[in-house]
């Protein structure tokens, strides 16, 4: 029997995580570079993104560094590579808006290796698994799910693995630079405070602060702002599986 309120605190559960994980592990330990973790957190965190949206394809972390530190250079401008000033939402979704020479939002090979030409292609076993089998993980979460919550967790794996994409790109992109507050802003940057306890997003609700000063580990500036993506990096030091870079 379906059941709405475990639907719902099962939905967020899998939400927190997943963007937990895409702060602390693809934004600030891949794109930004303030930390390492253990090769087994690591792992884990890959597995994950693998198992929930199927986030594998071979070169990503090279892509997405590129793609973020270019979105800094450039932020809000007309060549940011994801800005919704700039983008519709269409555009932020769709991956093909970067590969078309005569796109604002192109990303060349030369910029690959400009901006991210120190970022490392994972090319182990774990993600060769994950290359040959794309949609596997999903699958597995799918199983997972139902079998610990029957019709109710079939529901949100199925909701999650078609409607990430729609998400992330919702509030991963738009949300932050379009709705809240930019106080402290500087220039044509457009980023925003969403909320000053940043928590459903992994920390990322305080993306003013973070663009203001991109070297920051904590984005919590003020006495009543909360990063919790900034604590979990630092339990994780605190029990030696990760170190601040």
């Amino acid at each position: 029997m379906f059941d709405l309120t475990l639907f719902i605190i099962d939905f967020i559960v899998i939400w927190h995580i997943t963007v937990a994980i895409q702060s602390i592990y693809v934004h600030r330990a891949i794109a930004h570079s303030y930390i390492k973790f253990n090769p087994v957190v690591e792992g884990l965190f890959r597995f994950w993104l693998w198992a929930t949206v199927a986030f594998n394809w071979p070169g990503w972390a090279k892509h997405y560094a590129t793609h973020h530190r270019k979105h800094h250079r450039y932020s809000d401008l007309k060549n940011d590579p994801h800005s919704p000033v700039h983008q519709t939402f269409k555009e932020l979704s769709d991956a093909n808006t970067h590969m078309l020479p005569e796109s604002d939002h192109y990303i060349s090979k030369e910029e690959y290796e400009k901006y991210a030409g120190n970022v490392a292609i994972h090319n182990d076993t774990l993600e060769h698994v994950f290359w040959k089998f794309p949609n596997l993980g999903l699958w597995i979460h799918i199983v997972i799910q139902t079998l610990l919550f029957g019709v109710t967790g079939f529901a949100v794996a199925v909701v999650y693995a078609l409607f990430h994409n729609m998400f992330i790109t919702f509030v991963g992109k738009w949300v932050i630079h379009k709705i809240g507050f930019n106080y402290a802003s500087t220039g044509k940057d457009q980023s925003k405070i969403v909320f000053p306890i940043a928590v459903l997003l992994g920390g990322e609700e305080l993306h003013t602060n973070h663009h203001n000063d991109a070297s920051r580990r904590n984005f919590a500036v003020r006495w009543f702002e909360f990063d919790i993506g900034y604590w979990y990096c630092q339990l994780l030091v605190t029990f030696k599986l990760a170190r601040w870079l």
